[in-house]
């Protein structure tokens, strides 16, 4: 069984009115703000955590290394 609203009219809508959403500024600020984000993330992740320096590596190497 299956609930219908009889007494309820019809709505029309046109395309453009009965789509969820509208493209424009605030999905726009939504994705550039989750870019931003993203990129500060990867910034704070290189500032605290820098991984190995080059140069103290190549050092390291040639004191390893048999003469």
């Amino acid at each position: 069984m299956t609930f219908q609203e009889n007494d309820q009219p019809e709505v029309q809508k046109s395309a453009q009115s009965a789509r969820q959403g509208r493209r424009g500024l605030p999905v726009l600020a939504v994705l550039v703000g989750g870019i931003a984000l993203a990129v500060a993330a990867f910034g704070l992740l290189g500032l605290f955590n820098p991984g190995e320096d080059i140069a103290e590596r190549a050092a390291v190497e040639r004191r390893a290394a048999p003469n």
